[in-house]
C-alpha cells in the first residue's frame, strides 16, 4: 500500500510539474502575442503618420501652387 501511495504522490507532483510548465508556456505566448501586436499597432500608427504628413505637404504645395500670383 505504500508503494501504490508513493507512486500516487510522484504522479500527482508530476502532473502539477506539467500543468506549471504548460501555464508558462501559455504565459510566455500570451506576452509574445501581445508585443506583436504592439509592434503592429506601433508601426501602423507611423504608417498613418507618415501617410497624414506626407498628403498634409501635398495639399500645402498644391495650395500655394493654385495660389494667383501677386
Amino acid at each position: 500500500m505504500r508503494r501504490l501511495h508513493a507512486s500516487t504522490r510522484r504522479l500527482r507532483v508530476a502532473l502539477m510539474l506539467v500543468l506549471i510548465l504548460i501555464l508558462i508556456l501559455i504565459l510566455v505566448l500570451v506576452l509574445v502575442l501581445v508585443l506583436v501586436l504592439v509592434l503592429v499597432l506601433v508601426l501602423v500608427l507611423v504608417g498613418v503618420a507618415i501617410t497624414a504628413t506626407d498628403f498634409l505637404a501635398r495639399t500645402r504645395n498644391s495650395a500655394e501652387d493654385s495660389a494667383p500670383w501677386p
